[in-house]
């Protein structure tokens, strides 16, 4: 589930990069314009951040993290009224901190 969030995130990230890549390989003539300068710069950093995002593989990671995991490992914490109240929301930002073994 982390994964196909991830490349959903990813491909949504695609179009946009797309669509200025066309509007720039379009431009008049090929002349080099302040708009065309910025709309190469943004492209560029948007390129960058993209291949930043694939080198990332979650699935691996998450499964490699279910297998080091011990049976009940964080139930006290998945049972508990904190959490169980924090899930019951709409919308709502949990930030746990803490000392990982």
């Amino acid at each position: 589930m982390i994964a196909t969030d991830n490349n959903e995130r990813i491909r949504a990230l695609q179009a946009p990069i797309d669509e200025i890549s066309s509007t720039i390989n379009k431009s008049a003539l090929g002349e080099t314009t302040p708009c065309h300068v910025l709309c190469t710069e943004h492209l560029l950093e948007a390129e960058a951040m993209l291949q930043w995002l694939c080198q990332v593989d979650s699935n691996d990671s998450h499964c490699e993290a279910l297998r080091a995991c011990h049976h009940g490992t964080c139930s006290w914490f998945l049972q508990s009224d904190d959490f169980k109240q924090w899930k019951a929301r709409d919308s709502s930002f949990l930030w746990i901190s803490g000392i990982g073994k």
